[in-house]
């Protein structure tokens, strides 16, 4: 599918295995800064064991993989287990769109809540709550937000 964010044209697509370590990486770049302070460090073994390709979609801009969401579609919400961007894509729009159409899928499927886990300290967290995304849980250095669409 592609995606128009601006005056850019972004492909997602489902993730294949060749995706992995893009992924792996993506996410460890991004977090480890959280994990290390939070969680003792990045476990291999845990993303590992987590990586699931089918709830994976890898965000493409001119024909380099530079975003990835990862949703898991439960009974009553959508937990949005995952949503990294590139450093070069970020604040840019992206993650608004991506956002976006998470909520029109989520609706597709016929759940109305989208919950999610951040950082308390990552700036990521301003994007969500401009997005009508609320805490439900305070998780100590964590916070779980959920917004109904």
């Amino acid at each position: 599918m592609k995606i128009r964010v601006n005056d850019r044209t972004f492909l997602l697509r489902k993730c294949t295995g060749a995706d992995y370590w893009f992924v792996y990486r993506l996410l460890k770049s991004n977090m480890l800064t959280y994990f290390t302070k939070h969680l003792g460090g990045w476990k291999p073994s845990v993303f590992r064991s987590d990586f699931d390709k089918r709830r994976i979609s890898i965000i493409e801009y001119k024909n380099r993989r530079v975003a990835f969401t990862d949703l898991e579609f439960e009974n009553d919400f959508t937990y949005l287990r995952n949503i990294q961007l590139s450093k070069f894509v970020r604040r840019k729009g992206l993650g608004t769109v991506l956002l976006t159409l998470m909520e029109k899928t989520t609706k597709k499927r016929g759940i109305h809540i989208i919950r999610l886990r951040v950082f308390k300290e990552n700036p990521a967290k301003r994007l969500y709550l401009r997005h009508g995304y609320y805490p439900i849980k305070d998780e100590g250095h964590t916070l779980v937000l959920e917004k109904k669409v």
